[in-house]
């Protein structure tokens, strides 16, 4: 986060990068969204002091599970209680939606889908109290059913396919760059340099026959 601190990158939101990019006028300066997906405590514990040290801001999207004072674990890690997620917003963190159970949306009827996509918007936007904007497709996955839904109720949504996103782009199908590709410091000095999107579409042309 120093490094492209030093580069000149400034963050804004995810909903905030979505409006810019419909606006389709040249962005100002470097700027970069940055997003974790499923609220794993790890996002306040280790990520909040870093972001709040370099004066950077950045989205949480949350799978919102049943009523509970705490998110349930996922995967075996432990996830954010709603006394963090309120802390987080009150630093200037955007919390977004992410479901309520995390399912495959395209395996779902329109009736679940809607379930899933309002349940999570409305839990978030009554413990914050505040307007919930973005929202990211469980495992990235989404359909021309549930893009129509999810716009229904959401500025903006983000998938994970991996690309560096324009104004060409949907700003309800959003693409983003997973940090597992960044792992080491030949990699993530890319992020600031001219052969970032070379190398993004390079690794893209794997995941992407995976997937068909």
């Amino acid at each position: 986060m120093r490094q492209l601190h030093q580069a000149g990158f400034r963050t804004v939101s995810a909903t905030r990068a979505a409006s810019l990019l419909r606006e389709g006028k040249p962005l100002p300066g470097r700027l970069m969204a940055i997003t974790f997906d499923d609220g794993y405590r790890s996002v306040f514990e280790h990520g909040l002091p870093v972001l709040e040290q370099l004066g950077y801001t950045a989205t949480v999207f949350l799978n919102t599970g049943p009523a509970a004072a705490v998110l349930p674990p996922m995967e075996g890690r432990d996830r954010l209680s709603w006394g963090q997620i309120q802390r987080l917003y009150e630093a200037g963190i955007e919390i977004g939606a992410h479901s309520v159970t995390h399912p495959d949306l395209t395996a779902l009827d329109e009736i679940r889908i809607e379930a899933e996509v309002a349940g999570s918007r409305a839990a978030i936007s009554e413990a914050i109290g505040a307007k919930v904007s973005s929202f990211a497709y469980p495992f990235g996955r989404h359909s021309h059913l549930a893009r129509g839904i999810v716009r229904g109720h959401f500025e903006c949504a983000f998938t994970t396919e991996l690309g560096v996103a324009d104004s060409d782009d949907d700003t309800h199908a959003l693409p983003r760059l997973e940090m597992h590709y960044f792992r080491n410091e030949a990699t993530f000095s890319l992020l600031s340099s001219a052969w970032l999107k070379p190398y993004v579409f390079a690794r893209g042309i794997p995941r992407a026959l995976a997937r068909n």
